[in-house]
């Protein structure tokens, strides 16, 4: 299997996970985690690239799975308001 072959592979490996319900949910709190829809910026410079590096992840993420913006807008605003309603729900 020469290189094109292997990077053909892991795109596909990666849209198998990502571009299913469960997998949609892990890249929501990929995004959550690594800050991808905030500001990474911070005082100490080395936090700010670590925190580049994390957000990334995400990109490279979305990238191979060929995700387009328009649906990685709504990724983001369904699971905000996923998570609003369980942070309601769990402080009534």
């Amino acid at each position: 299997m020469d290189n094109n072959e292997k990077y053909l592979e892991t795109i596909n490996l990666y849209k198998s996970v990502f571009n299913t319900n469960n997998g949609k949910k892990l890249l929501w709190d990929l995004m959550k985690v690594s800050g991808y829809t905030g500001t990474n910026f911070d005082e100490n410079p080395y936090k700010t690239a670590f925190n580049e590096g994390a957000r990334s992840m995400v990109t490279r993420i979305i990238n191979l799975t060929e995700m387009d913006a328009s649906k990685v807008e709504v990724l983001i605003k369904e699971h905000r308001k996923v998570d609003e309603y369980e942070r309601y729900n769990i402080n009534v």
